[in-house]
């Protein structure tokens, strides 16, 4: 059948050594104990991304490995993510890669203010496994830190915001606030290393805003500063409801 084929293909790609997960299959019996899958769907690879997130014990761990999707690059360095889990990968220069990669990284795992990072890469390469960008959408009464621990470099959404001040420079790193209908407040960060042509396009906009423009933040990444922030790294994530 189609579904024997198709996990007789994810077994082929197996290595010796792969952690495998495999959810809600029929426990079996042959002379003992044994899954009987009836999906492909019930097996997964390990998150790499979640088992070294919880491997952090405060201080630093080299040689760590995180696998994951590019889903934006800022300057040399990049956020990957595998399903809910997410890592952002620091100052990796040269490192060639486009939105869309499947990545393996190995570095330093570090955690800064509370975003974690790998940092130091000392291999990488792209993969021929594919991990999937599960997007989170955040409404204003979880826009704090104890329910969004966790969830930096995911890409996120929050609609419905207010312009409330703010502009953007190129070459700096610049904030732009923005409230929602209840008054929690919500942070747009602007790094310093994006492209000067697209932290030029958003500056363009955000120089239009005036008090109450009403705004939606798409897709963008949540970064982390001692507390939740968004991460703006292209034009199209900022969209004006006028």
């Amino acid at each position: 059948t189609a579904e024997q084929e198709a996990i007789a293909a994810f077994v082929e790609g197996l290595t010796a050594g792969d952690k495998v997960n495999v959810v809600d299959a029929n426990l079996g019996w042959y002379n003992g104990p044994q899954i009987t899958p009836s999906s492909v769907k019930q097996f997964s690879k390990e998150n790499t991304i979640r088992t070294v997130r919880n491997q952090y014990e405060g201080a630093d761990i080299e040689g760590v490995t995180v696998k994951g999707v590019v889903t934006a690059i800022v300057g040399n360095s990049y956020y990957i993510q595998d399903g809910y889990y997410a890592m952002m990968i620091y100052n990796h220069a040269n490192n060639g890669y486009a939105i869309g990669d499947n990545v393996s990284v190995t570095g330093t795992l570090t955690v800064y203010n509370g975003l974690y990072e790998i940092k130091s890469v000392t291999a990488s390469e792209k993969v021929a496994d594919e991990y999937q960008v599960e997007k989170m959408i955040v409404e204003s009464r979880h826009w704090n830190s104890d329910v969004l621990a966790g969830c930096d470099s995911m890409v996120t959404s929050m609609y419905d915001l207010y312009y409330v001040s703010g502009s953007v420079t190129v070459g700096t790193s610049s904030s732009i606030k923005f409230e929602a209908a209840d008054g929690t407040e919500v942070t747009v960060r602007t790094d310093k290393y994006m492209e000067d042509e697209a932290e030029q396009a958003v500056a363009d906009l955000v120089a239009t805003l005036k008090a109450g423009d009403k705004v939606n933040l798409v897709d963008m990444i949540l970064g982390w500063f001692n507390g939740p922030q968004f991460t703006i790294t292209a034009l199209e994530q900022l969209q004006v409801n006028k």
